[in-house]
């Protein structure tokens, strides 16, 4: 029969055992068992030194069963080292994969033997949880064996192996690599496990009656793996795949829950395919409303935002959202997935900022939670988008206790901390937090934790925006301008090229690219010939002129507001008007908080520069002055330093500058430092020295400025010295070329506020009113 003829193909396999064993097979058995006994006893690890060596063995050995035999042997010792024993369970390696799956001819007549070889499905769940067992308790990692007997495994035939347990093996190491955010091995592991099991019912080479059979016959085991191809093929950027594969699975998915995961996949891929477009929203909106999530317009307007507030203000009763926090938790099933499906169009709708979206479906999230009673891991991330809502609308006061209840519901699903609902409700309350408690300095970490956390989830999108935030954080921050943060950003472009976002991929060669600027030509950019060229974002990260075409909205707001932000330092007037220009025809982005805090703040300060001899920009002064007084009187510590600044030049003298020097030190913004203290220096300069009579409402003198014209050297002197500490040697550059004094300024540089003696002091607890102090507002490299 055809099922003795496969038992017959795989008896060598298992002579080692039995009395007909020849020779060489004893010989080579008997090595076996020698080096395992060996390695028992002096418990050794070894491992290829390079995967080209280990390539080069394999290949040295001869193609015929004494191959075979060598590569199953090599699997099965690395099987049994992470944790996996044969003998452990006897009775699993005749086990059969469910219904379907058992010895003898299918309604094809096609033979399903089974191997004495495999593997059930409780021993793989042994091997796993014996596998993380090891890495939780810091073992030397084991991974690569399960990649090694996985490889070895796969280039067995199929009459050498059961395919359904290598399968299984394949499965298990593409969840190792997409937990490590590899998803391209990923993917070649579940495509074979995908091939074994086709290959496994395929008479006379039929591909679609072997992926029929397959479903018949191994119904979840091809639907987990179809639904970790489709997402990491979404990840990787092959959307055509992507959808292919989903569609399989609704076709031949069996219940609505089978096809959730496909679903929420589908609707990403239309999105990152065509953010701009309405396709994502009219399949997302389909999709919803199979979940029981109605009545959703398209294109929705103000009207049917109202009426979802008006009846989530009936639902709360005149209640906060504090009363969310002693529900119980959700348990219905499909009160489960249509929250969860209603949360991935959700985070879409942010992205691509379809305000009366996201607004309806915040709100009918939390009002399902107040009319049920209940509350879910997803209901944070609905209320950190009411807090978005009041952050559009300027009312900071409530929003700020927003923050109060996202925390809250946060930690009633300690369980979920480190899944995506949970990834993405921690993004959400650490951009509330920014608002109000939490400096962007402190903010670079968590959001690359995120980072990461997110990519290793197949969350690429969401996870390349929070290391975006990051980005944008070091400017805001001021973080030192060094090769640190260049590697940095080059890692991330490195990340946004290999998941195809071209998009992130653009905005990171961006900021490297101003990073390059600021730094005067450190790295491999061009060094700029001209004042104005340093506002040029055109050097080897980025070519302004090259790349427009591939540019979006949002990348060309962050070429003009970058090019702002230079052209502020480099004191570029003409670049200033030109990119204020830009940035009239968009919409401040309140969604990401770190786009509106750079664009916020240089527009005011280029509008304030510019107003004395140019009143065009005079609104933008009036909107971020407003702006940064009302964050700041709310009590943002992010937004204290920065006003301060505003202040300064709207209404400028000694007392208001050296404020705003002192909050920025004590902020340790070295950038905002060095800017008034140029800003400052320069003002003295064009009143006393040039007499300019720059506003009759400034006061000049203090009680403690000098009769001296050459006051404004001490500020000017600061502010290089400052420029110089952030890493900004372009701008060293361009003030010592308009200053001659400038450029033998460095010899007075006075030395750093933690030099050794008052660091020794500040450990002792000792006084430190012998060291002379630094210029107020000075931040030393120790800072950072």
């Amino acid at each position: 029969s055809s099922s003795s003829s496969s038992s017959s193909s795989r008896d060598y396999f298992h002579r080692r055992n039995s009395s007909e064993t020849n020779g060489n097979s004893k010989k080579l058995n008997n090595n076996n068992n020698v080096v395992r006994k060996k390695q028992s006893r002096v418990k050794a690890t070894y491992k290829f030194a390079h995967d080209r060596i280990r390539e080069a063995a394999c290949a040295s050995i001869p193609q015929g069963p004494e191959r075979d035999q060598l590569l199953y042997n090599i699997a099965t010792v690395l099987l049994e080292r992470v944790g996996f024993s044969k003998d452990d369970n006897e009775e699993d390696f005749a086990a059969s994969d469910g219904a379907g799956a058992d010895d003898g001819d299918d309604d094809d007549g096609h033979s399903q033997s089974s191997s004495h070889t495999s593997m059930s499905s409780s021993s793989w769940a042994s091997l796993l949880r014996n596998t993380n067992n090891k890495a939780a308790k810091g073992s030397s990692d084991v991974s690569w064996m399960l990649f090694t007997a996985a490889s070895h495994l796969n280039s067995l035939s199929d009459t050498v192996m059961d395919s359904v347990h290598v399968a299984r093996l394949n499965l298990l190491v593409a969840k190792i690599a997409i937990s490590k955010g590899a998803f391209g091995d990923a993917l070649t592991y579940l495509k074979a496990a995908l091939n074994r099991l086709e290959d496994n019912h395929t008479p006379n080479g039929d591909k679609v009656l072997a992926i029929k059979r397959s479903w018949k016959h191994h119904y979840e085991l091809r639907l987990e793996l179809l639904n970790h191809v489709t997402e990491s093929e979404r990840s990787l950027g092959d959307f055509e795949s992507a959808l292919e594969h989903a569609q399989e699975i609704f076709d031949n998915a069996r219940t609505l829950s089978d096809q959730f995961r496909a679903q929420s996949a589908f609707i990403l891929v239309h999105f990152a395919m065509d953010r701009e477009g309405s396709v994502w929203i009219e399949e997302g909106l389909n999709i919803l409303a199979k979940h029981g999530m109605a009545n959703i317009s398209p294109q929705p307007h103000i009207g049917n935002v109202v009426q979802e507030v008006l009846k989530l203000k009936m639902a709360l009763k005149g209640r906060s959202l504090l009363c969310l926090k002693n529900y119980p938790t959700a348990s219905d099933p499909a009160v489960l997935q249509q929250i969860a499906m209603t949360k991935v169009f959700l985070i879409n709708a942010l992205m691509a900022k379809q305000d009366f979206l996201i607004a309806i479906l915040a709100h009918r999230m939390v009002g399902i939670a107040l009319k049920k009673k209940i509350v879910f891991k997803e209901l944070p991330t609905a209320v950190c988008v009411l807090q978005f809502i009041l952050w559009k609308m300027e009312q900071w006061k409530p929003s700020f206790s927003y923050t109060t209840v996202v925390s809250d519901l946060v930690d009633r699903f300690p369980e979920s901390y480190d899944d995506v609902d949970g990834l993405e409700s921690r993004v959400g309350l650490l951009h509330g937090s920014l608002y109000y408690g939490t400096s962007y300095r402190d903010s670079i970490e968590p959001y690359l934790d995120l980072n990461r956390a997110l990519i290793s989830r197949g969350m690429a999108d969401t996870g390349l925006g929070v290391a975006w935030a990051a980005v944008l954080a070091f400017f805001i921050a001021s973080f030192p301008l060094n090769a640190l943060i260049e590697s940095k950003v080059i890692l991330l472009e490195e990340m946004a090229s290999t998941f195809g976002r071209k998009t992130f991929l653009l905005s990171f060669k961006i900021y490297r690219q101003c990073i390059y600027n600021l730094m005067g030509g450190s790295g491999s950019a061009i060094l700029p010939v001209s004042d104005n060229s340093y506002c040029l974002l055109d050097g080897s990260a980025f070519r302004e002129a090259e790349s427009k075409e591939e540019c979006d909205a949002d990348n060309i707001q962050d070429i003009a507001t970058l090019r702002l932000m230079l052209a502020v330092y480099f004191d570029d007037h003409e670049t200033m008007e030109q990119m204020l220009d830009v940035l009239s025809q968009y919409e401040v982005d309140v969604m990401y908080i770190e786009r509106q805090n750079l664009r916020m703040t240089y527009a005011g300060f280029a509008s304030m520069m510019l107003r004395r001899k140019n009143k065009k920009h005079s609104k933008w002064a009036n909107i971020a002055l407003k702006f940064w007084r009302r964050l700041a009187t709310a009590g943002s510590v992010n937004a204290l330093p920065i006003h301060a600044c505003m202040e300064a030049l709207n209404k400028p003298s000694i007392d208001a500058f050296e404020k705003a020097i002192r909050m920025c030190g004590e902020g340790r913004l070295t950038n905002l430092v060095a800017l008034m203290s140029e800003r400052c220096g320069l003002w003295i300069y064009e009143t006393v020295v040039l007499g300019e009579k720059v506003q009759e409402r400034c006061s000049l003198r203090t009680d403690n400025t000098p009769n001296d014209s050459d006051f404004y050297k001490d500020y000017l002197k600061h502010a290089l010295f400052s420029y110089q500490g952030w890493g900004a040697m372009g701008k060293v550059s361009h003030l010592s070329r308009r200053f001659e004094f400038l450029r033998t300024a460095v010899n007075d540089k006075p030395a750093s506020n933690l030099s050794s003696d008052r660091a020794k002091a500040a450990r002792m607890g000792l006084p430190t009113r012998a060291v002379a102090p630094m210029p107020a507002g000075s931040a030393s490299a120790s800072d950072f």
